[in-house]
């Protein structure tokens, strides 16, 4: 019985050190060169900000929101849409579009909000500012 334990001992410590180790596959080279087209980025090292900050963003929406009309009958107006841009390397935002519509004088009011904002901190990497696709959520809340 003894003999019978060593040996299944013995064989399990056997079986174990018989395991081959995984093949090594070789990593793509990464290019650190400077982008200088006009290729926007997804995945950058600091992210495009609005001047001051976000608290200086709530102020811009309170304020712009001033503005919204009272002829919005829906009483239960409380949604979200997505605006989705691109800041340019000098800060401006180009291709603004409304990513997630809420109803078409929503979707006119959340434009013009973004196109009458200032210029943007823009991204960048470690060559400078680089161009960087951004999106901001604005939600509509109905005053009780």
């Amino acid at each position: 019985m003894k003999i019978m334990l060593v040996l299944l001992i013995f064989n399990c410590f056997q079986s174990i050190s018989q395991i081959a180790s995984p093949p090594q596959i070789p990593l793509p080279e990464i290019s650190l060169k400077p982008i200088v087209d006009g290729t926007t980025i997804l995945f950058i090292q600091c992210p495009a900000e609005f001047p001051g900050g976000i608290d200086s963003l709530k102020h811009y929406y309170e304020d712009f929101g001033k503005h919204i009309p009272d002829n919005w009958a829906d009483s239960s107006f409380n949604k979200l849409g997505y605006v989705l841009f691109v800041v340019e390397k000098d800060g401006t935002l180009s291709n603004i579009e409304v990513r997630r519509s809420i109803t078409k004088e929503a979707d006119v009011f959340m434009l013009e909000l973004v196109q009458k904002m200032p210029k943007w901190t823009p991204a960048c990497d470690q060559y400078g500012p680089v161009r960087c696709r951004s999106s901001l959520p604005i939600t509509f809340i109905r005053p009780d």
